[in-house]
C-alpha cells in the first residue's frame, strides 16, 4: 500500500486460513515458530515505520483493524492459554504486556473503529485470564467505539465467562 499497490484481500473464513497455517507448521519446533513470528513482526513494523504519518491516508478498514485483529493485540488473547499450558510464558510478563497494550491504546491517535478493535481484544485477553473486572469496562468502551462488536461478542468464545452480562455492558458508557 505504501508503494501504491492494491491491498491484498482473502475472503476465506478465518477458521479455514488458521487451519491452513497450522497444518503447514504442525511439525515445526517451537523455536521455528518463534523465529517466523519475530521475522514477520519485524517486517510489519518496518513497513509501518517506513509509511510513517502517511499511514493515515490509506482508506482501508482492514489495514489497522487487521493489524489489531490478527496481530499482537489479538495474540494477547491466547497468552492466557499459553500460561495455563505451562509452555514458558510468565503470567507477570503477560500482565505487563497487557498493561503496555492499554497504554498504547490510550496514547495513540486511532480512529474509533481501530481503537475499538484494540480495546475489544484487550478485554478478551483479560476475560480469558479470569480478570473479569478488568474486562467489563473495556468491553463497554469497545461497544461504544464499535457497536457492531456487541453482536459479535455474543458468539465470541473468548467471552464465555461474561456471556450473560454482554447486553448490559453494551448498553452505556464506561464508568471508568
Amino acid at each position: 500500500m505504501r508503494e501504491g499497490q492494491q491491498f491484498p484481500t482473502d475472503d476465506r473464513e478465518d477458521e479455514v486460513i488458521n487451519a491452513e497455517l497450522q497444518s503447514a507448521r504442525a511439525d515445526w519446533a517451537w523455536e521455528e515458530v518463534v523465529a517466523e513470528a519475530d521475522e514477520v513482526s519485524a517486517r510489519l513494523e518496518s513497513e509501518v515505520r517506513a509509511t510513517g504519518s502517511g499511514l493515515r491516508q490509506f482508506e482501508s478498514g482492514r489495514l489497522v483493524s487487521g493489524i489489531f485483529g490478527n496481530g499482537p493485540f489479538h495474540a494477547a488473547t491466547h497468552f492466557g492459554w499459553l500460561v495455563e499450558g505451562d509452555v514458558g510464558f510468565d503470567a507477570i510478563a503477560v500482565e505487563a504486556f497487557l498493561d503496555a497494550e492499554a497504554q498504547l491504546l490510550d496514547t495513540t491517535a486511532l480512529s474509533d473503529a481501530d481503537r475499538g478493535t484494540g480495546v475489544y481484544n484487550l478485554a478478551c485477553a483479560h476475560a480469558l485470564a479470569g480478570r473479569l473486572d478488568q474486562a467489563r469496562p473495556l468491553l463497554r468502551d469497545a461497544f461504544q467505539l464499535r457497536p457492531d462488536l456487541a453482536e459479535f461478542a455474543q458468539e465470541d468464545p473468548d467471552l464465555v465467562a461474561l456471556r450473560e452480562e454482554l447486553a448490559g455492558l453494551g448498553a452505556g458508557p464506561s464508568s471508568a
